[in-house]
C-alpha cells in the first residue's frame, strides 16, 4: 500500500513539473524577439484612418479588449498613455507620427516581461486606405514564448486590430 502511494505522489507531483520544465526548454530555444505584419483593405479615405488609429483618447470604443488608456505626460515629446490591467501596467508611447501616413507605438509592460512596437503604414487606394500594421515585440520569460507561440498567439492582437478597425470604419457588413 505504502509503495503504491509513493507512486501516486510520485505522478501527481512529477508530471506537472514535467510539464512546466518541458515548456520551459521549449520556449528557452523560442527567440525572444517576434515579427508580424497585417494589410486591411478600409474603404475609408487615409486621413480618416490616420485620425482613428492616432486617437488614443477614443481607443478604447473599437479595438478589441482595450480598457480606457488614461493619459499621462509626453514622454520625450510624444504622447503617452497607460492601461492599467489587474496588477500589470502597460505604456503606449507615441513615438512618431507622421500624418497620415505612418504612426508608430511604443508598448512596454510593467513589470517588463515584453514589449513591442506597432507601425501603421497607410496609403491611398482604389478602395479607401491600405492600412498596414507591423508588430516588432520580444518576449523574454521562456514560459510565455512556448505558450504564445503553441497558441497561435505571434499576430493574433494585430489581425484583431486591423479587422476592428475596417468593421468601425465601414459597419458590421463592411
Amino acid at each position: 500500500m505504502r509503495q503504491r502511494m509513493t507512486s501516486i505522489a510520485g505522478t501527481v507531483i512529477g508530471l506537472p513539473v514535467s510539464a512546466f520544465a518541458g515548456l520551459w526548454i521549449a520556449g528557452s530555444l523560442i527567440p525572444r524577439d517576434h515579427s508580424a505584419t497585417v494589410t486591411v483593405s478600409v474603404a475609408a479615405p487615409i486621413d480618416e484612418v490616420y485620425t482613428t488609429i492616432s486617437d488614443y483618447d477614443t481607443f478604447h470604443h473599437w479595438a478589441p479588449n482595450m480598457p480606457t488608456l488614461e493619459r499621462l505626460g509626453d514622454v520625450n515629446g510624444h504622447r503617452s498613455y497607460q492601461m492599467v490591467d489587474g496588477e500589470d501596467a502597460m505604456h503606449f508611447t507615441l513615438i512618431e507620427e507622421r500624418p497620415p501616413n505612418r504612426l508608430v507605438i511604443e508598448t512596454t509592460a510593467d513589470p517588463p516581461a515584453f514589449g513591442r512596437t506597432w507601425t501603421w503604414s497607410l496609403t491611398p487606394s482604389q478602395m479607401g486606405t491600405e492600412a498596414t500594421l507591423t508588430e516588432e515585440g520580444w518576449v523574454d520569460p521562456p514560459l510565455s514564448r512556448a505558450i504564445m507561440t503553441m497558441m497561435g498567439w505571434d499576430d493574433d492582437t494585430i489581425r484583431a486590430h486591423t479587422a476592428a478597425l475596417k468593421i468601425h470604419l465601414e459597419g458590421e457588413a463592411g
